[in-house]
């Protein structure tokens, strides 16, 4: 047994694994095993992985018959994990060398079943540090409060806990974090937030989230999560103080604010969520945007020559 399983899905990723891979073997911290998943990609992503398997018994390769998809390789790496906690790292990512200490001595000294560090958003030679509430929080409406996004890798997880409540992702769906995380949050007993920022979040043009090829499905399966988690709330039956909050956190959370200027858009989002005020401040928000960007269009054809709004 160690203290920390590590799960790495490898998709089709030979441009960063190396650096991922890197960024886990030099953690100062000493007692973790990694685990890959080959999700059948086509390019040189697991003889990169092999090769560094060969070289470190750290590294455990678990090999899918069949390409089955983000969510599907977590849940292997579940599966097959033998920490006492467990971290998730995407592939085209990388972590901070102390990342998995400092989770690790948070949770630790708190007992709580999950610890969340800040993030780093990284595009090209820009990046960004995500605001995150420091702190220890108890309930579902303290937690929900205060967690800073869905994402899955920012937090060390109790193995136990993910076991024991069935905590798993939803296969063939994207946002298969927002999925999970309200479900975890109730299930939850502590919820830690350090105030470390040490995962690096890279911006790739065609990871899921941002391919344009993509973009149907991700609207698609974003409106079938919310309606399954808005059912699952009920089912939970949440008071209305932690549903009120719960769905603010969908709003949050789900909703994408550049959308909202038009208004066919905002009713199915009301509709869904509830006309609450994160929709309203979301969208007002949207609308200066928009019209901020059109002044400035505005002030470049004027400048040119051109003014097309005489």
């Amino acid at each position: 047994m160690v203290e920390i399983s590590v799960i790495v899905p490898v998709y089709n990723v030979e441009k960063y694994i190396s650096e991922c891979i890197e960024s886990i073997l030099a953690q100062d911290f000493v007692d973790f095993e990694i685990i890959c998943v080959d999700d059948c990609g086509i390019d040189k992503s697991m003889d990169i992985v092999r090769e560094y398997a060969a070289k470190d018994d750290r590294i455990k390769i678990i090999t899918h018959e069949v390409n089955k998809g983000l969510s599907a390789s977590r849940n292997s790496g579940i599966d097959a994990a033998r920490g006492k906690y467990i971290a998730f790292v995407d592939s085209d990512d990388w972590v901070d060398k102390s990342f998995l200490t400092r989770l690790y001595e948070a949770a630790e000294s708190s007992a709580a079943d999950v610890v969340e560090c800040g993030f780093v958003t990284v595009d090209k030679n820009k990046s960004r540090k995500h605001k995150i509430d420091v702190g220890e929080y108890k309930g579902f409406i303290d937690i929900l409060s205060h967690i800073s996004r869905c994402f899955i890798c920012i937090r060390l997880w109790k193995l136990d806990f993910l076991r024991s409540n069935n905590l798993r992702f939803c296969e063939g769906i994207y946002y298969e974090d927002i999925f999970l995380i309200p479900k975890a949050v109730f299930c939850a007993k502590k919820w830690v937030i350090v105030d470390y920022w040490g995962y690096f979040y890279r911006l790739v043009p065609t990871s899921i989230t941002r391919d344009n090829t993509k973009a149907e499905k991700r609207e698609r399966d974003l409106f079938w999560v919310l309606q399954q988690l808005l059912a699952w709330g009920k089912n939970a039956m949440l008071g209305d103080g932690e549903n009120q909050e719960f769905r603010r956190f969908l709003a949050r959370q789900c909703v994408p604010q550049e959308k909202l200027v038009d208004d066919k858009v905002y009713e199915q989002y009301v509709q869904l969520l509830g006309d609450c005020s994160v929709l309203k401040k979301a969208r007002k928000k949207s609308l200066r945007h928009r019209l901020f960007w059109i002044s400035v269009r505005r002030k470049k054809f004027v400048i040119l020559g051109f003014n097309l709004w005489k």
